[in-house]
């Protein structure tokens, strides 16, 4: 039985998968391991999105952008 716990985290077993973005980040032991995992990734991912589409986001959609990924650092 899978059971989600929201925000890409689903326990099952005696152990949480995380996921972000339907990509497979691992098992572990308990929720607060799978949502480091998954906090991380959905991090990455921003910062990714950023640096790829720079020049044709706005200066305030970069900032938006920057104020959830300073965000999932503080977590």
């Amino acid at each position: 039985l899978i059971m989600r716990q929201g925000g890409g985290i689903y326990h099952r077993g005696n152990k949480y998968l995380a996921q972000y973005n339907g990509k497979y980040l691992g098992y572990f032991d308990t929720y607060e391991e799978a949502l480091k995992r998954h906090d991380d990734e959905k991090r990455k991912q921003l910062l990714d999105l950023i640096d790829c589409y720079r020049q044709e986001l706005s200066t305030a959609v970069i900032d938006a952008l920057m104020i959830k990924v300073k965000e999932l650092e503080a977590e």
